[in-house]
């Protein structure tokens, strides 16, 4: 949770002084029709106002809860609450009471959430298991974050913060923020990872209330251009071998399009240390606009990731007019697979809920390019929010354009260099060029060399475009805000060689989540 301090937020935490002062517990605003131009529409927003932050991700009881960051009372960042929502599949979303206030202590900043199954914090009963909340306290007056926890005994609906928070004290960090907790069974005990300013600390702890620091990780590893946030420890299968590999995910400045980004390292984990298998910075995220993403909790056979739908400090600029401040991306599961080389990577794939919101509306098993080109124009609710496929039967030597534009003349250009090895998200023209001042018009994204081929899968939503390629292995997020939606596709080639092959290319409409 990136540390921001205004006026405003004095003032806030000056009346919360005053328990009576506390707002009551209150829900959203109505959603309302939820089909404003640029809304996404199988994307999570907050219904309005400010949003960052995915916080306390866990599944329970056939329900995947999103607590986020959040301020109600405006567009601007603010004093941070907690908001909250569930869904059935990380798709549908119920709108729930706000969970976490600001308090004397501070503001509600990032953390995770755990079913204390076996009742070790004693919060909960044999017929009622607590839900409990981690998250750090954040005091306004002197810029000191602590970690704190709060207890639900009915399934997330109602919160109660423990009487003798904090639980970890403040250890002389400016920065100590963010903690991310799971249960660690070989040694029956609970792991949480904190962000400590330059690199993370790993506590534990029997009862979620009484913790001891194990062990630092990340001074002399991965990239250092700003502070380490939201930080997220969890176990992968290993494709080839099927062993457990731990991964290691942090949050901070000096991704590859020149923003913040998700930075991860896959290693092993003793329940005391984290080994990284080597020192090499990967990155999550190729693009600019996704930040702060952590994994659902509780989920068996799966890992499931989720990022904030914007970042720093794009945030903060001025965007067209709408009701809402950021959103979520769509969550993902995530692998890892190994090249032949044996160097391990991890793989993004869209869930596969999506698909049942999926309808085709056209398909070509090769594409008839004259001169180079193809296009064709959809009708709106075809292609401003759907899933486009574009691949090549064969491997070749060839660039690739697939374009998505208007009648405006706004166009948004994705790029696949097979002679360079690289990818090219180019904005210069998708909208006004004010509204993303702050963050790269165009980035690129290298490929390895392994990479073969031409194969890319575009989500597109209105005013959010996630880009796959390479089998998962690279993804990019950028966020555009054209005057109208994009309702025209068109594909171009060049060819160094001759020897391309067809182009395929699909295109599937998502209906919304909101209707």
């Amino acid at each position: 949770m990136c540390r921001i301090t205004s006026l405003v937020s004095i003032v806030f935490w000056l009346s919360a002084l005053c328990p009576s002062s506390l707002p009551a517990q209150q829900t959203h605003p109505p959603r309302g029709k939820m089909d404003e131009p640029l809304r996404p529409q199988y994307h999570f927003t907050p219904p309005t106002n400010w949003n960052n932050d995915p916080n306390g991700l866990i599944y329970y009881q056939g329900e995947y809860h999103l607590f986020y960051q959040y301020y109600p009372d405006s567009m601007r960042w603010g004093p941070m609450h907690w908001g909250h929502a569930v869904s059935s599949d990380m798709l549908h979303w119920k709108d729930l009471p706000i969970a976490l206030y600001p308090d004397s202590l501070g503001y509600i900043y990032s953390g995770s959430a755990v079913v204390d199954q076996d009742n070790t914090s004693g919060f909960g009963t044999k017929q009622h298991q607590a839900m409990v909340a981690i998250f750090t306290y954040h005091d306004p007056r002197t810029n000191i974050e602590s970690q704190a926890v709060a207890y639900s005994t009915d399934k997330g609906r109602t919160w109660t913060k423990y009487k003798d928070n904090p639980v970890i004290a403040n250890p002389g960090l400016r920065d100590f923020r963010d903690p991310k907790v799971r249960w660690y069974a070989p040694l029956k005990k609970w792991i949480m990872v904190v962000s400590c300013h330059d690199h993370v600390s790993f506590y534990s702890s029997a009862d979620l209330k009484h913790w001891m620091r194990e062990s630092n990780f990340g001074k002399d590893a991965g990239a250092h251009a700003g502070v380490w946030e939201c930080p997220d420890l969890f176990p992968l299968k290993a494709d080839r071998n099927g062993e457990t590999r731990w991964v290691l995910t942090v949050n901070c400045g000096g991704g590859p399009s020149g923003t913040r980004g998700t930075q991860y390292f896959i290693g092993s984990f003793d329940g005391h240390t984290f080994t990284a298998g080597d020192r090499k910075t990967r990155w999550l995220e190729a693009g600019p606009d996704e930040y702060a993403g952590v994994t659902w909790g509780n989920t068996p056979g799966r890992t499931v990731f989720l990022g904030w739908l914007d970042n720093w400090p794009a945030a903060r600029a001025d965007k067209p007019a709408y009701r809402w401040r950021g959103g979520m991306t769509m969550p993902m599961e995530l692998q890892v697979r190994e090249t032949a080389s044996g160097d391990e990577f991890l793989t993004k794939e869209p869930v596969t809920e999506i698909t049942k919101l999926e309808t085709p509306v056209f398909s070509r098993k090769a594409l008839p390019l004259k001169k180079g080109t193809w296009a064709k124009t959809f009708s709106r609710n075809e292609l401003s929010s759907s899933r486009i496929s574009l691949s090549e039967d064969a491997p070749g030597f060839s660039v690739v354009t697939l374009s998505l534009g208007n009648d405006a003349g706004e166009h948004l250009d994705i790029t696949y260099d097979e002679i360079r090895h690289r990818l090219t998200i180019d904005r210069t023209q998708a909208d006004e060029k004010d509204f993303q001042a702050t963050s790269p018009r165009m980035h690129t994204v290298g490929l390895a060399d392994d990479v073969k081929g031409c194969h890319l899968t575009v989500y597109y939503d209105r005013s959010v475009v996630e880009v796959f390629a390479g089998n998962g292995r690279y993804l990019t997020t950028d966020l555009v805000f054209p005057q109208q939606p994009y309702d025209r596709l068109q594909v171009s080639e060049r060819s160094d060689h001759g020897n391309s092959g067809p182009l395929r290319l699909g295109v599937s409409a998502i209906r919304s989540v909101w209707r």
